[in-house]
């Protein structure tokens, strides 16, 4: 059988109709549907919306048979997710990226202010410009990951 004969199977069992029954319905033979069936032939294209309609699907459907449709509609929904996965996961390490550059620079614009003050006792007023470079550097991290983290919502 094939998966248009193994859909059609199940569909006319699950609705509890001979083959005889069925081609009473489409007015062809019981050898017709036992064809169709097996997979040794298919309906007339005529004959595809009335067995649509007695069975309650779509013409796609019963031409894909339900396996085949279910399938498609499976790997459609694995390959969405696994395309979301790899935007979450680009977007972390974006935001990894730059949380860590801007914790280098804080953390190496403080240390060289302390170390040109206290080791070498090299204070000047213009040197504020270390701490506050790290300072600001902070404050622009803060910003951009509340950016970020708004737009995700």
């Amino acid at each position: 059988m094939n998966e248009f004969g193994n859909y059609l199977y199940s569909l006319r069992k699950s609705k509890g109709m001979t083959q005889q029954e069925l081609a009473d319905k489409l007015g062809v033979t019981n050898k017709a549907v036992s064809k169709w069936e097996t997979g040794e032939a298919y309906p007339e294209t005529a004959q595809l919306i009335p067995l649509s309609d007695i069975f309650g699907v779509t013409v796609d459907d019963l031409l894909r048979g339900k396996e085949e449709a279910l399938r498609e509609t499976k790997q459609t929904s694995e390959l969405l997710s696994e395309e979301q996965e790899s935007i979450q996961s680009e977007k972390k390490k974006f935001r990894s990226l730059g949380k860590m550059i801007s914790t280098i620079i804080m953390l190496s614009a403080t240390a060289i202010y302390l170390l040109l003050g206290f080791v070498w006792e090299l204070w000047h007023p213009g040197w504020v410009v270390f701490p506050v470079g790290g300072i600001l550097c902070g404050i622009i991290s803060a910003i951009f990951n509340s950016a970020i983290y708004n737009k995700e919502r």
